[in-house]
């Protein structure tokens, strides 16, 4: 509910920051100098930026999936979670996209091309001048200067859309766990809520940095075999054959078994969140009844088949890691191997461009690329996660306000003709043909046995149980005071306003 959010008293120096200050990350400067002498506190962290405001971000994102849900029920199709986010990104995360291609197919193609002409530059026979060297290692400098700017502030921008998007899920859920009706809570579990705000959300934060390599990569490995091809000719399809069929092949028949063993430990984590939540919960009746050891061995049994699903995916993905050990220096071998056994006699400069591309294409094709996929795999079971969640049911207002000058048998409370049940799958009804009318200025009670349908009938009244047929009708409003109590982070007064506190 509402509480006060406190607001630093520092000012977030990125939003006077200029262009260079900015590439340069200076404007971080003051906070490193403040922690270089003294030890940093809690006032000393800098105000929110007015973009990073988890209400703005959700509001957005609730927005864009507001609209999704609008558009599937015309067309007629399931709403895609996936579509939401990508109407929330918009251009903004194309345009580092942007960054990542120049950085791939410009400067980390061009390196091992200058760095080739100034290792000719020292040969005895060379005919370059002094001023081409320097001309050379100019070049060279400034290119893995770019490198850096590159790299850098698309990482930080990746990084703070991740965030951000993290920041509007975590926002959209928790809106809609205030929203979800009765039935839908019976569905999910506390556990499984946290899970997706502590697991699924998280996934975002590394998505981003990564997925631009799914794209980039195939076409930086074309214009690196191309080069490569000039330089040694047919010797390069032994190179980027062994390299791409101990690759790419084996990471995507890993990523589909690390997506198969995410379902499955998700699963498995949100049952045992379950059974500790009930059991803290239940904890005076177990110690009451002297139950310790049987919950001790659920407990160890569930968290033992979590961690069995970890180990087999933390295996599969240190094989799928390992293979950036022995790539580059085995495909190198081959490569030259070829080459000499075809009569051709190796130079400096040859095996230091090969072993520069080479270099790119290992770490590329055998880091990026494979850690995109698992990723991707990974981010796309969350996505359906919180999509399966989103789309529970909610809390809808089937129940008609009136004013008493409306009802001509001055009812408050009109019940007519009602038929309700908590489940759409359940076949017997909850409350069958309830015909009630409740006039104002009267003390009712209503009373029957254990399963009666008592609470369900308030439910109804209250709107969280749907009736499936007839009619209900309030005049004014409802004061409601719940059997169990509750109590939300806030002061007194908007504990007992709730949602009414100005």
């Amino acid at each position: 509910m509402n509480s006060a959010r406190k607001v630093c008293s520092n000012p977030n120096p990125k939003l006077y920051a200029n262009l260079l200050s900015r590439l340069l990350f200076s404007w971080l400067y003051p906070l490193f100098k403040q922690g270089k002498y003294h030890e940093l506190e809690a006032k000393d962290l800098y105000n929110v930026l007015p973009e990073d405001l988890s209400g703005s971000l959700g509001d957005r994102l609730e927005s864009c999936w507001t609209r999704e849900l609008a558009e599937s029920r015309e067309g007629k199709r399931k709403p895609k979670f996936r579509k939401a986010i990508v109407k929330y990104l918009g251009w903004s995360y194309m345009k580092y996209g942007i960054n990542v291609f120049v950085l791939n197919m410009f400067v980390r193609v061009t390196q091992p091309l200058v760095l080739g002409s100034l290792v000719s530059h020292f040969y005895q026979n060379s005919t370059s001048t002094t001023w081409d060297a320097y001309i050379h290692t100019s070049c060279l400098v400034c290119l893995i200067v770019l490198q850096v700017m590159l790299i850098q502030q698309a990482n930080y921008g990746l990084s703070v859309i991740g965030m951000r998007l993290r920041i509007a899920c975590s926002s959209l859920i928790y809106r809609k766990t205030m929203k979800l009706s009765c039935s839908s809570v019976h569905q999910v579990s506390s556990g499984s809520i946290l899970n997706l705000l502590s697991s699924d959300v998280a996934k975002f934060d590394t998505f981003f940095t990564s997925f631009h390599y799914v794209w980039i990569i195939p076409l930086q490995a074309v214009a690196m075999a191309c080069l490569i091809w000039q330089r040694i000719g047919i010797a390069t399809l032994v190179g980027i054959g062994s390299m791409i069929m101990t690759t790419i092949p084996i990471q995507f028949l890993f990523g589909r078994i690390i997506r198969a063993m995410r379902m499955k430990g998700a699963a498995v984590t949100d049952k045992r969140i379950l059974v500790i939540s009930e059991l803290i919960s239940g904890i005076r009746a177990i110690k009451m009844y002297v139950w310790e050891q049987p919950f001790e061995r659920l407990v160890t049994l569930t968290r033992r088949k979590e961690i069995d699903i970890i180990k087999i995916y933390s295996y599969l993905k240190g094989i799928s890691l390992a293979t950036l050990m022995f790539t580059n220096l085995t495909t190198l071998f081959f490569t030259l191997l070829v080459y000499v056994l075809q009569g051709n006699a190796i130079s400096a400069n040859t095996v230091y461009v090969i072993t520069y591309y080479y270099y790119y294409l290992r770490l590329t094709l055998t880091y990026h690329f494979p850690n995109s996929i698992n990723v991707l795999a990974e981010t796309s079971v969350s996505v359906k996660r919180i999509e399966r969640f989103l789309l529970l049911d909610e809390v809808s207002k089937t129940i008609e306000s009136s004013s008493s000058s409306d009802d001509t048998d001055g009812s408050a409370v009109s019940i007519s003709n009602v038929t309700a049940k908590w489940s759409i799958k359940s076949v017997v009804n909850t409350l069958s043909d309830v015909d009630i009318r409740v006039t104002s200025k009267k003390l009712y009670a209503i009373v029957g046995p254990v399963g009666a349908g008592k609470s369900s009938l308030l439910k109804l009244l209250l709107g969280e149980l749907q009736p499936s047929a007839g009619r209900v009708s309030v005049s004014g409003s409802i004061a409601y005071a719940s059997q169990e109590p509750w109590l939300f982070t806030g002061s007194i007064r908007s504990n007992t306003l709730a949602e009414k506190c100005a």
